[in-house]
């Protein structure tokens, strides 16, 4: 149960933050108590990796994706979620990688902002639940097989000096 708390709070705190780099009011509650937990994934340089790829091409990929995708359709729960749905599955099917698992963590996190932004209040719970499912997705008998979160700090450190 430990590290389905460090998934989902990692997933959480990630979105929230790119939330807030958005719209600075934006709040709201966890859905679990963070007493037991022993230890934040979230980690200051992974927020710093994380504000490096939002000032990056990435963040105007999201918003080109995002005005691209709505483009022909009505912005709402169904369709963010089956964008959502669409880079979360083809990350999995990609294979591991911490860079790319940071940058679609933060591009789905992003398409989560502007649906927000357009109303869809929906859209942060179900981008923590596609990041969620991506960490769980490279589990193998309750352990991580390709994923591991030192790996990830040490990408989140090497992406700040690049």
């Amino acid at each position: 149960m430990e590290n389905l708390n460090n998934e989902y709070f990692f997933a959480f705190d990630l979105v929230s933050f790119v939330l807030k780099s958005y719209d600075r009011t934006w709040q709201t509650v966890s859905l679990l108590p963070r007493s037991g937990v022993k230890r934040f994934f979230f980690s200051q340089s992974i927020s710093n990796a994380v504000t490096h790829i939002l000032d990056k091409e990435i963040s105007m990929n999201a918003s080109y994706c995002f005005d691209h995708w709505f483009k022909q359709q009505q912005i709402n729960y169904e369709h963010v979620k089956n964008l959502m749905k669409f880079f979360t599955i083809n990350f999995c099917m990609e294979g591991y990688s911490s860079t790319r698992f940071l940058e679609t963590c933060c591009f789905i996190s992003e398409l989560s902002a502007l649906s927000y932004i357009y109303g869809v209040c929906g859209a942060p719970q179900y981008a923590i639940f596609c990041i969620t499912h991506i960490l769980s997705y490279f589990k193998r008998d309750g352990q991580f097989f390709d994923f591991s979160w030192l790996e990830l700090e040490d990408t989140a450190l090497g992406m700040q000096s690049a």
